[in-house]
C-alpha cells in the first residue's frame, strides 16, 4: 500500500520538531505508562500534568471504531504536546489488517516516540511494522530507526514466544503485558487479578531481561490504593521497574515505587 504525502504545514513543522530532539526511547526514567483516550482531549490535559513517564495514546481499547479517524488527527498533536513538555509519547495502534497500518501513516506525521502494538503473536508481525515504520520514516526524512517498536503480548501464544517476538526488530527497547487481556483469554474468573498472574508476570519480566528489553507490567486494574501497594511491593521484589496505568491518580503511587533507589 502506498504511503501518502505528508498532510500540510503543520505536519511538518511537528516532524522538523521531533527532528531536532532526540528520541525519548531509551530513556532512564520510564516507570509509568500512562494509557489515555485517543480523542479525549481533557483526558490528555489530565495525564500530561499526572507526572507519568511515558504516555500513550491508545487507538486501539480505549477509542470507539467510530472516532479513530478523527482521533489519529488529535493524537498529532497530542504528540507535539508531550514533546513540549518533555514526556514520552507513544500511540497504540489496532493491528495492521484492521486499521492500524492507515493509523500509522497519519499518527507518524506527530513523530511518536513510540508505536505499541497488540499484534504480537508472532516475530513475522513486528519485522512487518518495522517495514513499514521504515518508510514513513524515510518519506517523513526522520533519523532511521527513530521510533521504537513496543510489543504489547496480550495472548497466551505471545507469551509463549515473548523471546522470539522481543528479539524479531532492534527497534523494540520495551514490552508490555496486557493482563487483562491475557486473563481473559486463559478464561481467569476475575481477568483483572493481578495476584493470579504474578507466574506469568514473572516470567515475563525474566524473558524481557534475555532480550535486553524493558519489562513494563500489566497495570492494576482496580482503583485501590491499599491492593496496588501490596502489587507494587510484589513487583519490585520480582525486579520489575516499570508498570503501565489506566487511572491518572496511581501515577504517584508508581514513580514512588519504582524509582531506583540509589
Amino acid at each position: 500500500m502506498p504511503l501518502p504525502n505528508p498532510s500540510g504545514n503543520h505536519s511538518s513543522l511537528l516532524c522538523q520538531e521531533a527532528r531536532a530532539r532526540p528520541p525519548a526511547f531509551p530513556a532512564s526514567r520510564r516507570r509509568s505508562w500512562l494509557f489515555v483516550p485517543g480523542l479525549d482531549s481533557a483526558a490528555q490535559r489530565r495525564a500530561l500534568a499526572s507526572g507519568a513517564d511515558v504516555l500513550v495514546a491508545d487507538l486501539e481499547e480505549l477509542t470507539a471504531p467510530q472516532d479513530r479517524a478523527a482521533a489519529c488527527i488529535r493524537v498529532v498533536d497530542f504528540l507535539g504536546e508531550c514533546r513540549q513538555a518533555g514526556v514520552a509519547a507513544a500511540v497504540r495502534i489496532n493491528s495492521l489488517r484492521h486499521g492500524g497500518q492507515v493509523e500509522l501513516e497519519k499518527i507518524i506525521e506527530g513523530a511518536p516516540d513510540a508505536v505499541l502494538t497488540s499484534q504480537a503473536d508472532a516475530a513475522r508481525h513486528i519485522e512487518e511494522l518495522d517495514a513499514l515504520l521504515a518508510a514513513c520514516e524515510t518519506r517523513l526524512r526522520l533519523p532511521p530507526g527513530r521510533t521504537a517498536v513496543v510489543p504489547v503480548l496480550a495472548s497466551p501464544l505471545a507469551i509463549v514466544r515473548t523471546f522470539d517476538v522481543l528479539t524479531a526488530s532492534a527497534r523494540i527497547k520495551a514490552a508490555v503485558l496486557a493482563g487483562g487481556r491475557l486473563g481473559a483469554a486463559l478464561g481467569m474468573e476475575d481477568p483483572g487479578d493481578a495476584t493470579a498472574l504474578r507466574p506469568i508476570r514473572g516470567r515475563f519480566a525474566l524473558e524481557c531481561a534475555a532480550a535486553g528489553c524493558l519489562a513494563v507490567d500489566s497495570g492494576h486494574a482496580y482503583p485501590d490504593a491499599r491492593a496496588q501497594a501490596d502489587d507494587l511491593a510484589w513487583a519490585r521484589g520480582a525486579g520489575i521497574k516499570s508498570k503501565c496505568a489506566v487511572f491518572e491518580d496511581q501515577v504517584a503511587a508508581l514513580n514512588r515505587a519504582l524509582s531506583p533507589s540509589i
